[in-house]
């Protein structure tokens, strides 16, 4: 069960890695150009990684690790849809009680949230619930496409204002 949920949480980076190519750059040069300590240039998904750090998608830990045999709960994908999409507002923000306004990832969660793209369940969001990778495949690309569809929508809009 464990080695399933390493070789998920793999799987998972490199599908929003390879999603969501204009993230937003936000680290600085210097930490930018570092590799993760426990990532080699010869590891099969290390363009992927080190492209979503570029772009500011993932940070890594601490340490100076990515982790990448690590599974990937709710709340991480939430944190890396947040980070890599400008995500739309479609409903209104519900409360979560398992998630605290104080925890670390509530406002990732809120974001995912009010796109539509991850709901909760009796009021729960389960924000440490592992997923699988179809789960994590459908969510990038509704994710992908909701960002994408809202983009052009206000694009469009804004266009026809100024005429």
């Amino acid at each position: 069960m464990k080695r399933f949920r390493s070789i998920v949480g793999m799987g998972a980076l490199v599908w929003i890695g390879l999603f969501f190519s204009s993230g937003h750059p936000s680290a600085q040069a210097a930490e930018i150009k570092k590799d993760f300590s426990d990532v080699s240039p010869s590891f099969w998904a290390y363009n992927e990684i080190m492209k979503m750090k570029e772009q500011g998608v993932v940070k890594g830990y601490e340490d100076g690790t990515f982790k990448p045999n690590n599974a990937i709960r709710r709340d991480h994908v939430a944190v890396l849809l947040a980070r890599s999409l400008d995500l739309p507002v479609v409903e209104p923000a519900e409360k979560f009680k398992d998630v605290p306004s104080d925890y670390v990832y509530a406002d990732a969660i809120r974001k995912v949230q009010q796109a539509n793209i991850f709901d909760g369940t009796d009021g729960k969001f389960r924000p440490t619930e592992y997923l699988t990778r179809i789960v994590i495949g459908r969510k990038s690309m509704f994710a992908r496409y909701t960002a994408t569809a809202s983009h052009s929508v206000q694009e469009d809009t804004s266009s026809r204002k100024k005429k």
